[in-house]
């Protein structure tokens, strides 16, 4: 094997049993050069923020938004509220979750593991029944009635 150069082209010569082949690496013509490089500039760098959107404080509360129940929370997702809204043409009476999502107009709503299981097995139980009343926000906490 000899690597050698020859008209700008870089090339290995290879001894093979029925004779010597010359395979080319690289040609320096079809080396794509950048002539505009800048030297000594700080380069561009992505600028990092750190805001946290509405359905991320919801979740960092840890308070179910359906029992009140503080704790591991995940998050309960609809395509369209309109697919919400549609029951609600042919008498149907929609649950309190629903009615919950639509007074919000949030696609979204924070539930413990358990509602959220319950939620998608159909068996969430409506507690209007239980409280008189249909929350639409969460109970605030003893603590934050002091600010």
């Amino acid at each position: 094997k000899s690597l050698r150069q020859n008209n700008g082209d870089l090339a290995i010569t290879v001894q093979a049993k029925n004779g010597s082949r010359k395979i080319e690496v690289f040609k320096l013509k079809h080396v794509n050069r950048n002539r505009t490089t800048i030297v000594d500039t700080e380069p561009r760098t992505a600028h990092i923020t750190t805001r946290t959107t509405e359905i991320m404080r919801r979740l960092g509360a840890r308070i179910c938004e359906y029992c009140a129940k503080t704790g591991r929370c995940e998050v309960h997702h609809v395509r369209k509220l309109k697919d919400l809204k549609k029951g609600r043409k042919a008498g149907y009476k929609p649950s309190l979750w629903q009615l919950m999502m639509i007074a919000r107009r949030r696609k979204t709503m924070i539930l413990c593991a358990s509602c959220h299981d319950k939620l998608h097995s159909g068996k969430l139980p409506d507690l209007r029944q239980e409280k008189g009343r249909i929350l639409l926000q969460p109970p605030v906490s003893s603590g934050d009635s002091a600010k």
